[in-house]
């Protein structure tokens, strides 16, 4: 329900209950607890004011006091009353921005990583953490140097310098992990500037190769068992057509022989028959 009280004027002393049973109720209805309230005496001691101000009173008026007193109170109330409502409606945004954003982070598949301006961790996600082997409250305040690689090139340099303008896009890097696994991977990165041009922190986004490199080597292999193959098929075929070359030079020579063959036997029969059958002159 929509709260349509915006300020409370309460005597101390009324006919059935006081001021204080009020203050004491009103932080039972949750609608009424936040509102201003201003409590109105005529005691001449403190202590009343101040026990009303623990109360949860916002403020107080002797009496008798000028309505322009009163009203500048009240204005006063009513336009701080409508301040800390701004305020209290921009932390809920910004804090649901900020449970939006983190789950984002948490359920990437990638390693994500926010580094201080002094490229310390100050934030890393689940997945990060599982590539490395860390546990977030051991990884939290540790140098991003120490993760990589003695001879990589952030580990060198720092991130800073390797981010340059501010920015970098698939650079190959190699981490260790906490069980010494080095751990061949791509790093993109930002560097996030405060409102003055100082650096506030480094956002960095890390994807493991491994599996990558383990899919290329394999098609890698199987496009080199295809290559041998192939090449087996060339020398099976190369083999092929000599052994037919081979055979068919064999059988022309047969068919040579053959006809050859034949024509002598046509020849002896012939000279055969002469003899069997002599001319005389």
């Amino acid at each position: 329900m929509k709260n349509d009280i915006d300020i409370v004027v309460c005597d101390l002393v009324m006919p059935k209950s006081s001021g204080f049973e009020f203050l004491a109720l009103r932080q039972t209805v949750a609608r009424c607890a936040e509102v201003p309230t201003i409590i109105v005496t005529s005691a001449e001691s403190t202590q009343p004011l101040v026990d009303s101000l623990r109360a949860g009173a916002s403020d107080f008026l002797h009496k008798p006091f000028h309505a322009e007193e009163l009203l500048a109170r009240l204005r006063a109330h009513v336009d701080l009353r409508k301040r800390q409502v701004e305020l209290n409606q921009a932390n809920a945004d910004v804090a649901r921005y900020q449970l939006h954003l983190e789950n984002i982070i948490s359920s990437m598949v990638d390693g994500v990583v926010v580094l201080d301006n002094r490229e310390h961790i100050s934030l890393s996600n689940e997945a990060f953490l599982d590539l490395l082997g860390y546990q977030e409250k051991e990884a939290r305040g540790m140098a991003m140097q120490r993760f990589f690689a003695a001879d990589d090139l952030l580990q060198m340099t720092g991130v800073a310098t390797a981010l340059g303008a501010g920015r970098v896009h698939n650079l190959n890097v190699s981490f260790v992990a906490k069980d010494g696994t080095r751990i061949p991977s791509t790093v993109s990165g930002s560097t996030m500037y405060d409102s003055d041009g100082s650096v506030k922190s480094y956002v960095l986004v890390a994807h493991d190769l491994r599996e990558t490199l383990r899919i290329l080597a394999q098609e890698s292999r199987a496009l080199a068992a295809e290559a041998e193959r192939s090449e087996e098929l060339k020398r099976a075929r190369d083999e092929l057509e000599q052994r037919t070359k081979a055979e068919l030079k064999h059988a022309k020579n047969l068919m040579v022989q053959s006809e050859k063959l034949s024509q002598l036997g046509q020849l002896v029969a012939s000279i055969g028959h002469e003899i069997s059958s002599p001319v005389w002159l």
